[in-house]
């Protein structure tokens, strides 16, 4: 088994990526699960198509997803904003800004 961090952030992978399919009550999913996701032979493509609109149709996901996993302690979990701020890397990993709040839009 890989390290708590890396298990609890492929985890929060697993999630994302089948943010389509999620349940209205999210919950860690099955290491097995994640295992398979990763043994598929598409998955670095799928990562790098990942079409994260499909994130807003997925609101209570992704509320679980910040505060199991990106939360710390008892305190409030980052907003999508910062968030996306701080996971937004260029294919020349380098840290890019995207212009635009992550916000649903009506």
């Amino acid at each position: 088994n890989p390290p708590v961090v890396v298990r609890r952030t492929l985890e929060a992978v697993f999630l994302l990526m089948n943010a389509a399919r999620a349940p209205a009550r999210p919950q860690p999913p099955d290491w097995q699960r994640v295992q398979k996701m990763l043994s598929d032979g598409g998955f670095l493509s799928k990562m790098m198509n990942f079409d994260a609109s499909v994130l807003h149709g997925a609101p209570v996901l992704t509320a679980y997803v910040a505060a199991e996993y990106f939360g710390s302690g008892g305190s409030t979990p980052p907003s999508p904003d910062r968030l996306r701020r701080s996971c937004t890397i260029g294919p020349d990993n380098r840290r890019r800004s995207v212009p635009g709040p992550l916000r649903r839009r009506s």
